[in-house]
């Protein structure tokens, strides 16, 4: 029982060992929580029970900085050692594990699995044949801890600051219909004369009415409007279009092969919907797998290549 309890105090001197190394290099108790995400009280208890646990005063607090003490200086050296090497420990295991074989867990929206990662999933395990991979299609963030998720790819940049983003794709969607629903409805040369055409909305039962909004250089256009047909889903919008059942907005990426085709047209070429940006997500480099890595640099090179035909529709 005492060695278990030798232990464990051992484990936790090494934890505020850590967080007194990110407090000296944040220099502040306050950036230092928000890095570890920690409450600022229990971080500062933290090096309180430390300093009491030395029985030795290894900081010097004032309202606006934090200094070390003769003798905390030469702690700090200690344990910046200590924690550089525990994390290079650990990024190396992960780096041999995942170099040999591995799952990788990644989310995507719905309807960008299939026009977008599945192919690059298909390169990456040709590359890597021991690779397993979980893909994950949802609506919902998923959570990287619970869902252990390595990547989560999004349309939308995450609440969490402390989360890294990179901006892989800008694309936007593009109206769109097909020639047998134009060849016996009026013509369409400006965004007004939606007003005289049966429209498919992407959408919920709980939202009735859309707004669509375009922009031609400083010109600004917003269509609201009850649509015809409401799917909360792109491929059957775009199926729906297909079929002449009205006219429909539809990312571009998703556009490419009926537009090429003929199964439908592009309308309104110079007016564009607002920009969207496509994101990779991730919780910091010391927390990113080499195969997490490696798919993440194989979608930015897919992308870079892809992206004049992804995104000029």
């Amino acid at each position: 029982m005492k060695q278990l309890s030798h232990i464990w105090n051992t484990l936790m001197h090494y934890n505020a060992m850590a967080i007194f190394v990110y407090v000296v290099q944040a220099k502040s108790f306050t950036k230092a929580a928000k890095e570890l995400s920690l409450p600022l009280s229990t971080l500062s208890r933290k090096i309180t029970e430390l300093e009491k646990s030395l029985e030795t005063k290894l900081l010097t607090r004032t309202t606006r900085s934090v200094e070390l003490t003769d003798i905390g200086k030469i702690y700090y050296q200690h344990c910046r050692e200590g924690v550089a090497s525990f994390n290079f420990a650990n990024q190396t295991l992960r780096q041999h594990r995942s170099t040999e074989q591995g799952q990788l867990h990644i989310s995507v929206p719905p309807n960008l699995a299939e026009p977008l990662f599945l192919p690059i999933v298909k390169t990456f395990q040709s590359r890597y044949k021991q690779a397993k991979v979980n893909v994950s299609i949802s609506e919902r963030l998923l959570n990287f801890d619970d869902d252990n998720l390595d990547l989560s790819f999004r349309v939308a940049p995450p609440e969490n600051h402390n989360h890294v983003v990179v901006s892989l794709l800008k694309y936007r969607h593009i109206l769109i219909g097909a020639p047998s629903y134009l060849a016996i409805k009026s013509p369409i040369k400006k965004p007004n004369d939606l007003k005289k055409h049966s429209l498919i909305g992407f959408g919920f039962h709980n939202k009735p009415e859309l707004i669509w909004r375009f922009q031609n250089g400083k010109k600004n256009y917003e269509h609201s409007f009850s649509p015809n047909l409401s799917i909360n889903d792109y491929m059957s919008v775009l199926e729906a279009a297909k079929l002449g059942m009205g006219l429909a907005e539809a990312p571009s990426i998703l556009c490419t092969e009926k537009i090429d085709a003929g199964d439908i047209v592009k309308l309104l070429p110079s007016w564009h919907f607002p920009e969207i940006t496509l994101f990779a997500v991730h919780q910091g480099s010391q927390r990113l797998s080499r195969l997490a890595r490696l798919f993440l640099d194989l979608c930015k090179d897919q992308f870079q290549i892809k992206r004049y035909e992804l995104t000029n529709r």
